[in-house]
């Protein structure tokens, strides 16, 4: 048939648009909680990793804290972060 249109117009129209692909589920509260201990987990042992290797490089006595000039600061704020990481491998292992 000359003239026909099939389509509804030389594709200007809007296509076929899916809004619904399925159920909607509400989100469970566990799926975020373990979400939220494994974050947890590992940045426990990024901090008890970097706590220990500046309580290493402090210990050593060739590293220092920019700003002061003994090791010794050093080696106190990685064993704050280190014990900052043991904190946080607790917690996230207790629940």
């Amino acid at each position: 048939m000359p003239g026909a249109r099939l389509g509804g117009g030389a594709g200007l129209g809007p296509g076929p648009q899916i809004t619904n692909l399925g159920p909607k589920r509400p989100r469970s509260p566990h799926r975020t909680a373990s979400a939220g201990r494994k974050a947890n987990l590992k940045a426990g042992i990024w901090n008890l990793g970097f706590g220990l290797l500046a309580v290493a490089a402090g210990a050593s006595g060739q590293f220092v804290l920019p700003g002061t000039s003994t090791p010794t600061p050093l080696v106190v704020l990685g064993a704050l972060l280190a014990a900052y990481g043991v904190f946080q491998l607790w917690q996230s292992r207790g629940r």
